[in-house]
């Protein structure tokens, strides 16, 4: 067995050298590639990007760059600019400072210096090209030489080089019309231009010669790219136009419905999967870039407005002939073979997009002369669909009265605390009479406290003036007569009970438009509406990074404070998290009281599982219902310092740990509230461990950790009790051999008792230890149950 050193410093890496992995297992992929040790793999080498001074190819340039990659960018200007690389050397002028790439103008299609530019690098990104479908079919000729020979002229040059990788940048538009969706690698190709044509030519020459020449190069098939800088190119396409218009205070044109989609795929994602497909894939292969995600015409419409604060009138325009209905990427052999994550998704997008442009333009006022003399024309308002979310003093709130007791409850919200003026209205009893009143009181949002006919007719015409409506929901019968397809703008709920707060989990909307505050009648429900309809319109991330699971049993008395403590960390670093809450059939009020946490944010989802019992059980029943990557365990007796979490889910998603453990034991001031039988325990533990498996932990023992829910890909959790600890960390460990621990102080519980007991966990930890034991000596994990 190769032996193992322990690295410590403030956290604990158990590391073997050399790391050896299971090839089967899969932390042999990439997709544990942190960006930190992405970046790590261009320190110092050379590398060509053809067309570095376009659109994607600048951004993929100055990434590189910030790597510390030396980069050098081949471009004939003839759609890029160098003042997308400002502040870089040309060749043959004096830098302006010190930087780590070098510009060479120039064509691939006919640069004498291709072939040493090539030859002299250890990865080249080609990205050189004509771009566009209608350029194409008007000037076939220049975008057979670019696209065509131009990609002919780089692979010949690499070919008996010692280029370690060449990316080829395809698109597409390959696809033509999609026969089914998505669209994987393996669809079928019917290009409709000659730019699409060129493409996959390109395409085919450099999988021909990976096979003939041995050239390692792989395809990247873009979708919608979209990012700064960029022109109105069919990169960018519809968003920079939309961006220009709305800057200029012209309606958006539309063509056909609107609901005509696409993937649209920020930049810097791109950039990432390029980076990847340089050091990780196949050569040979063709991966498909996205998101994975269709947005329509009308979706990137309102999230154009949403980024810049702006409004405008939509125009719709008969729909152009042959334009491609809906298109999106399926990008799952990207994800496995290149560890490709896309960071992006539409609104956050565009709000950097957006951002990066404005900063742009502050920098260098003189190219934006004429967008500020377009926008001192008066400037609509802000859309009223996300009006609420705007920086007002004073926001408008149109409750609608339907009998007396939503007068007796609208006593119960304080309208002035959360800066907003209520506007009291009976209904006018039919929808025409509710439009008349929307357009007439302008309102930000509207708020019914009761369902019935008003509440209804004041939704559609909600709905058809783009006012944001709140409803309370306070039965089953309510929550099951929502209507499924979200409106425009979404219509958000406000679940008042607790029967359908649960009922309500199963629902995908669940903390996006159905919202768990409680009745208006409850404690802290009217302030907790109120607050939503000042956020509204806001991006709500119900995809959470890390999944935090609590196991409880008999915590009733302990439950608040835990949830408040995770709250407060989640809030002050802004992780997104979400907090899974697991009664392990308690026969007291725990379930109860995790049902009432639920209230304080729809960050917090409660379970009560079935027997059998224990901790081990508790944590897979949680795993098995956590929507994030990564997840961690903390105990319901709050004896946890969660406080660490942050950091511990950073050491994982950043640092490519797979497993990072919350330790007690080397720090005298931290274990002292720890019991000395349990002291003991763990220490004879920790010696057999590191006797018998070969790994050197200070504290396999505690629950409290963060991991990588893929060092179960290939053996699944099977502990029904305390021994999970160690189970999950023998198989991180045998997974990935990145292991690593964070000091933690352990803390009294303020209510209970520990229920552990040496007596039952002792079999079930030695029956862990041997299975570890047999794992070390023969790779294989076996089931073994007694």
């Amino acid at each position: 067995m190769t032996q193992s050193r322990t690295v410590m410093s403030g956290l604990n890496r158990s590391r073997t050298l050399p790391a050896v992995l299971d090839s089967r297992a899969n932390f042999n992929r990439p997709s544990m590639m942190s960006s930190h040790d992405l970046n790590s793999r261009f320190t110092g080498v050379r590398c060509l990007v053809t067309g570095g001074a376009g659109f994607i190819g600048s951004n993929l340039s100055r990434a590189l760059a910030a790597a510390g990659a030396k980069v050098t960018v081949l471009d004939d200007l003839s759609t890029g600019s160098l003042d997308n690389l400002a502040d870089v050397p040309q060749a043959g002028m004096p830098a302006p400072h010190q930087s780590n790439i070098r510009f060479v103008r120039g064509g691939v299609a006919d640069s004498p210096q291709l072939r040493e530019l090539v030859r002299d690098s250890d990865y080249v990104f080609h990205m050189a090209a004509q771009v566009g479908n209608v350029k194409s079919i008007e000037f076939p000729v220049s975008d057979a030489q670019s696209n065509i020979l131009g990609t002919v002229r780089v692979l010949d040059a690499a070919r008996g080089s010692s280029v370690k990788r060449i990316v080829y940048s395809s698109s597409s538009a390959i696809f033509g019309e999609a026969e089914r969706l998505p669209i994987d690698e393996s669809h079928p190709q019917r290009p409709a231009s000659f730019y699409a044509l060129s493409k996959q030519t390109g395409e085919k020459y450099a999988l021909l010669a990976a096979s003939l020449w041995n050239v390692p190069a792989v395809c990247l098939r873009y979708f919608n790219v979209y990012g700064f800088p960029s022109e109105e190119s069919d990169y960018s396409g519809v968003i920079s136009i939309f961006f220009r218009r709305l800057g200029e205070n012209q309606p958006l044109i539309i063509y056909g419905d609107g609901e005509q989609s696409r993937d649209f795929v920020y930049v810097l994602d791109v950039v990432n999967a390029l980076m990847r497909a340089a050091t990780a894939g196949t050569p040979g292969e063709v991966y498909n870039i996205g998101t994975g995600k269709a947005s329509t015409i009308n979706d990137v419409a309102a999230a154009a407005m949403y980024a810049t604060g702006k409004t405008t009138t939509i125009e719709k325009r008969d729909s152009r002939a042959g334009e491609v209905r809906d298109s999106v990427a399926d990008i799952s052999k990207a994800q496995r073979d290149l560890g490709y994550q896309p960071q992006y998704d539409l609104r956050s997008g565009l709000r950097e997009y957006w951002t990066r442009m404005e900063e742009s333009r502050r920098r260098h006022p003189e190219s934006a002369k004429h967008d500020e003399g377009s926008q001192n024309a008066q400037t609509p308002a802000i859309s009223r669909s996300f009006a609420v979310s705007a920086a007002q003093d004073d926001v408008k709130i149109l409750v609608l009265i339907q009998h007396g007791d939503d007068r007796e409850l609208l006593t119960r919200f304080r309208f002035e605390a959360f800066n907003s003026q209520p506007v009291m209205v009976d209904s006018p009893g039919d929808y025409g009479a509710f439009r008349e009143l929307l357009r007439e009181q302008k309102p930000a949002a509207c708020l019914s406290l009761s369902s019935g006919t008003a509440a209804g007719l004041l939704a559609l015409a909600c709905e058809s003036e783009r006012v944001p409506m709140f409803s309370v929901i306070a039965s089953a019968a309510e929550l099951d007569a929502i209507p499924i397809a979200d409106a425009d703008p979404p219509r958000t709920f406000f679940l008042g009970a607790r029967d359908v707060v649960v009922r309500a989990l199963s629902d995908a909307r669940y903390g996006r438009t159905l919202l768990p505050t409680g009745h208006p009648r409850d404690e802290g429900a009217a302030d907790r509406m109120l607050q939503a309809i000042r956020s509204a319109g806001q991006h709500v991330d119900d995809r959470p990074q890390l999944s935090v699971v609590v196991p409880a049993y008999k915590e009733s008395g302990n439950l608040d404070l835990v949830c408040d403590r995770l709250l407060g960390v989640f809030d002050r670093d802004d992780v997104s998290a979400e907090i899974l809450l697991i009664d392990d059939s308690s026969p007291d009020d725990t379930y109860e009281v995790a049902v009432r946490q639920m209230w304080k944010s729809p960050r917090i989802r409660a379970f009560t599982k079935p027997t059998p019992r224990g901790m081990g059980n508790a944590i897979q029943y949680g795993i098995d219902r956590a929507r994030a990557p990564i997840v961690g365990i903390t105990m319901g007796d709050g004896s946890d310092q969660v406080e660490r979490l942050p950091e511990m889910y950073r050491k994982v998603a950043n640092e490519g740990y797979g497993l990072v453990i919350g330790s007690r034991y080397r720090a005298k001031e931290n274990y002292e509230a720890v019991p000395r039988l349990y002291r003991f325990w763990s220490r004879c533990f920790r010696l057999t461990a590191w006797a018998v498996v070969g790994v050197r932990l200070s504290d396999y023992t505690n629950a409290f950790r963060v991991f990588d829910r893929r060092i179960f890909a290939r053996y699944g959790p099977e502990s029904g009790g305390f021994e999970i600890s160690p189970e999950i960390t023998f198989k991180a460990w045998f997974a990935t051999k990145r292991v690593g621990e964070l000091d933690v102080r352990h803390l009294k519980r303020t209510s209970g008792q520990s229920k552990f007991s040496f007596l039952r966990a002792g079999p079930g930890y030695g029956k862990i230890l041997f299975k570890a034991f047999v794992n070390r000596l023969t790779g294989r994990w076996f089931t073994l149950d007694w």
